[in-house]
């Protein structure tokens, strides 16, 4: 067994860092761990994550398949990277931006009658009259 190398900062006096060699455990030698972390990294754009951990496409696409547990953690990622965009969103509408505060009503505040599709009055058909119609 080797012994690991030890870096110094040179420009810093900080204690030298000691580079341990890739486990299959760590992120570098795990395949599916490196790609799960390139997708915590791109938000879970999976293509992106395959391209910054070297994996091929088809790989993540049969891991996502066939493996349950990679699966429930890209899940996961997929889940935080929402919740980190819906954060930005509300930052925006604290900011004043009127059209995520409209499409924020739209989608949350359909219970309260901000739903664009739904009216709550029945439509009603005008009939426009002619003068002598109007006088009485």
């Amino acid at each position: 067994m080797t012994t690991p190398k030890r870096t110094a900062s040179p420009k810093t006096k900080e204690k030298p860092r000691v580079r341990r060699p890739a486990s299959p455990a760590s992120p570098e030698g795990d395949p599916k761990e490196r790609l799960l972390a390139a997708l915590e990294e791109t938000l879970g754009i999976a293509l992106f994550a395959c391209r910054r951990a070297e994996i091929e496409y088809d790989d993540y696409r049969a891991w996502l398949r066939d493996d349950p547990e990679f699966a429930r953690r890209v899940d996961l990622i997929d889940e935080i990277a929402l919740d980190f965009v819906e954060g930005k969103a509300l930052d925006e509408i604290k900011n004043g931006n009127a059209r995520l505060i409209q499409f924020y009503l739209q989608t949350k505040g359909k219970a309260r009658g901000y739903d664009p599709t739904a009216s709550s009055a029945p439509r009603q058909t005008v009939a426009f009259l002619s003068p002598e119609e109007m006088e009485y």
